[in-house]
């Protein structure tokens, strides 16, 4: 993890750069053995939330299936934990799986398990993952934990697109079925209104209701359109 810095050098002169450290404290304590008293200490991904490829955001499915699926087939082939961590970065650089897999391999580096750091990077990584990774490291089946989080995390996304398709074709025919009674009601009733003002009859009650409530429902549905994109 890299943080950009502004320490007192001496009695009047001050330095300022980037240093590269695990954490907030053994930044502190690398500055101090460089006989530097830290004055401010802000990490980089901070400043450069907006960069390409910086996590500023949890990992969508797809990227996170991605990231344990690549990740436990390199440890399952022979490749140590940081070798694996390396390579996806490589993979996929430029990308915010290749750049959380830069980050992770620092810290694993450093001496960090990789549940803990997953956890100090939130928020790529839910807690859910967290913990299985925990979990993986504890028993010694961190591939195999790997593998079960990539497809339990595709399973969900199947779900999610098999419930969007299901409920497609019932809010289609809400909307058709909506719009030809707007339709009837804009169009084809008041042409029947007039029709029975000369003959001097009422309409029916059921038409009278059917009228005041599609007209009320689009109201309804013209004003919350308007506080939405207020």
């Amino acid at each position: 993890m890299q943080f950009t810095y502004r320490a007192k050098q001496g009695r009047q002169s001050e330095a300022s750069g980037v240093i590269e450290a695990v954490d907030l404290s053994t930044a502190v304590h690398h500055l101090k053995q460089m006989g530097l008293y830290p004055l401010e200490i802000v990490p980089l991904e901070q400043k450069s939330s907006s960069s390409p490829g910086d996590p500023g955001r949890p990992l969508s499915r797809g990227e996170l299936s991605l990231w344990a699926r690549t990740l436990g087939q390199g440890i399952a082939a022979g490749l140590s934990l940081t070798q694996a961590l390396h390579l996806l970065g490589t993979q996929e650089e430029g990308r915010s799986v290749g750049h959380v897999a830069s980050q992770l391999e620092k810290q694993v580096t450093a001496g960090v398990s990789l549940g803990d750091a997953m956890g100090r990077m939130n928020p790529p990584f839910s807690p859910v993952a967290v913990s299985l990774v925990h979990a993986g490291e504890t028993s010694g089946a961190l591939e195999e934990v790997l593998e079960a989080l990539a497809v339990q995390v595709e399973g969900e996304d199947d779900l999610i697109s098999k419930v969007k398709a299901a409920f497609a074709y019932p809010i289609f025919v809400l909307v058709i079925g909506f719009g030809f009674m707007l339709f009837s009601n804009w169009v084809v009733l008041p042409r029947l209104v007039s029709l029975f003002q000369e003959t001097g009859q009422q309409l029916p009650l059921m038409t009278r209701l059917m009228m005041g409530f599609v007209n009320t429902f689009a109201w309804v549905i013209v004003l919350l359109g308007v506080v939405a994109f207020a």
